[in-house]
């Protein structure tokens, strides 16, 4: 269940992405945001 709930199942206060699709997409914004630095 622990794989369904952070890989498959969207939630609503994630902007509709799973957690590792959000957890990834920060971690991308991080990158090209401290590139600028």
């Amino acid at each position: 269940w622990v794989s369904e709930y952070n890989c498959e199942r969207p939630h609503e206060s994630l902007n509709n992405m799973t957690p590792e699709e959000y957890r990834q997409h920060n971690h991308l914004a991080g990158i090209s945001k401290n590139a600028w630095n």
